[in-house]
């Protein structure tokens, strides 16, 4: 759709709906965390309809300082535990200077969302292209704070594979954490 640019005449109400409804980030899925609980899936988010995501954890609380991993789940319901391969570039808040953090065909992506400690909530944002496609899954991701660090990391799921959903798994535990996933609109 292209964009339309507005100078002089009303705004019908129409096109209110119209170019409102077609605007950037759209809702695609949620799940929310119970009590307690290590791994949060969502699955069926992945489609045809776009091409790039956004996932969002954000929320609740955590008992501890801790971190996530990200797995992708095929269209079985299945979270893929191999072939992905990512790179962390990252200072610490404290000392200048980058260094550099590097994993190659291990479980899952390794970084994006933690949590700084007891009661506080799990929190991420990272970007994911072309899940539902039969090629290589690439995951865009900046990180703070994890261990006193910050950074970018990225890094793509090797496969030709098309994936539905996504499988967060925690090394605590968390509580009423919420997992958001998003469409790019395509035009």
């Amino acid at each position: 759709m292209s964009v339309k640019i507005f100078s002089t005449e009303v705004l019908t109400s129409a096109d209110t709906n119209t170019y409102l409804a077609n605007s950037g980030l759209v809702y695609v899925g949620q799940v929310t965390a119970g009590s307690g609980v290590a791994t949060l899936s969502l699955n069926n988010v992945f489609s045809a309809t776009y091409n790039a995501y956004r996932v969002v954890v954000s929320g609740g609380t955590t008992n501890g300082t801790i971190s996530c991993t990200t797995q992708l789940i095929d269209s079985g319901g299945t979270a893929v535990a191999t072939g992905y391969y990512e790179v962390f570039l990252y200072s610490t808040y404290a000392s200048s200077g980058v260094s550099t953090a590097n994993s190659s065909n291990i479980a899952s992506f390794l970084r994006g969302v933690n949590s700084i400690g007891t009661g506080y909530s799990m929190t991420g944002v990272f970007d994911l292209l072309n899940p539902f496609t039969a090629e290589p899954t690439h995951y865009y991701n900046s990180v703070s704070p994890i261990g006193g660090n910050a950074g970018l990391s990225m890094g793509y799921q090797s496969s030709a594979s098309s994936y539905t959903g996504l499988k967060l798994t925690t090394t605590g535990t968390m509580t009423n954490t919420l997992l958001t996933v998003y469409g790019y609109r395509k035009g």
